[in-house]
């Protein structure tokens, strides 16, 4: 049996965004790209990198464990441009983000509003730490469909 440890990263596609979330999908993925598990994720709008009130831009960044009392084990995002303290980890709606990554493994309505929440947070969570015990990257990019689609309709009006 082989003790070597498998090498993964995380990409974060963005795939809907609003005026308080963004929802999108969390990979992780091994060396060759393949995907070796995936859950949902949930940030704030982006709004120019705004502290406490945006998600992080697009772009590749650096990831290392990180231990808190409030979260316990978690993730965290360094070298964000403006930005500190940009964290994965577990909660279900976008009142539990100020500018973090929030996972799940579903979506659904848990405080009553129009917008949809994660579910399974911490059991999301700690899959992520299962897989990945280590620094590693996190790719975070727009859903380039979408942003088409909406200078299509720019144009046409």
């Amino acid at each position: 049996m082989s003790t070597e440890r498998k090498k993964y990263r995380f990409i974060l596609e963005r795939q809907n965004a609003d005026a308080v979330q963004t929802l999108g999908t969390l990979y992780i993925v091994n060396e060759s790209d393949r995907i070796q598990f995936k859950c949902w994720s949930l940030e704030l709008p982006p709004l120019k990198n705004l502290k406490m009130k945006s998600s992080v831009p697009a772009g590749e960044y650096k990831v290392v464990r990180r231990w808190s009392q409030k979260y316990g084990n978690h993730f965290h995002v360094l070298d964000i441009e403006d930005r500190s303290l940009i964290l994965i980890h577990p909660g279900n709606t976008y009142l539990d983000t100020k500018g973090c990554i929030l996972v799940g493994n579903d979506l659904g309505y848990v405080n009553n509003d129009s917008h949809l929440d994660l579910l399974n947070s911490k059991d999301t969570m700690a899959k992520l730490l299962e897989l990945i015990d280590y620094s590693t990257t996190i790719l975070i990019v727009e859903n380039e469909a979408e942003e088409e689609e909406e200078f299509i309709q720019l144009e046409e009006k």
